[in-house]
């Protein structure tokens, strides 16, 4: 190669492939500690703590029963004032609870409630541009890396496996 390395293609394979599967397995470990959480807060009832647990469980609880994921223009700040927390509390409760920040947490929300749509009874009524802007994104094509990301499948697959 000019001016470059010379990789053979075996390599940019193992390459590839590690470094996608590494972030596939880092999104599973994410997506297990939320699910974990959620079972843990069903548990406790939504007991409020002002440890990080605690402002995690109160996240938690405020995204299952208000949906403000729904709303495209969610920030932290927002989501904080709906818990009566801080940002910066909030955002290291997220980072160390779960390891992710606060777009991969309101969207594993926004994909959840995408899948619930696209499940439906109705979702015959429902088409994918719907879907993406129902459920509080910006763009179609954010919509898709995200859907794929959290499925492996991207929308308009997933539909289809669904019998649509």
């Amino acid at each position: 190669a000019q001016g470059g390395v010379a990789v053979s293609s075996d390599e940019l394979r193992r390459w590839l492939r590690d470094r996608f599967s590494s972030r596939d397995q880092r999104l599973q470990k994410r997506k297990a500690r939320l699910r974990s959480l959620q079972e843990r807060l069903a548990r406790r009832g939504g007991e409020k703590g002002n440890d990080e647990a605690g402002c995690l469980d109160r996240a938690l609880l405020h995204m299952r029963s208000e949906k403000p994921y729904l709303a495209s223009e969610l920030t932290l700040k927002d989501l904080a004032a709906g818990i009566g927390t801080k940002a910066n509390a909030l955002s290291r409760a997220l980072n160390a609870e779960l390891g992710m920040g606060f777009s991969d947490f309101v969207n594993h929300f926004r994909i959840e409630e995408a899948l619930r749509i696209m499940s439906g009874d109705d979702r015959d009524d429902w088409d994918v541009i719907d879907v993406c802007f129902e459920t509080g994104f910006n763009s179609l094509s954010s919509f898709y890396r995200v859907f794929k990301m959290h499925t492996g499948l991207t929308p308009a697959e997933f539909q289809r496996g669904r019998g649509r």
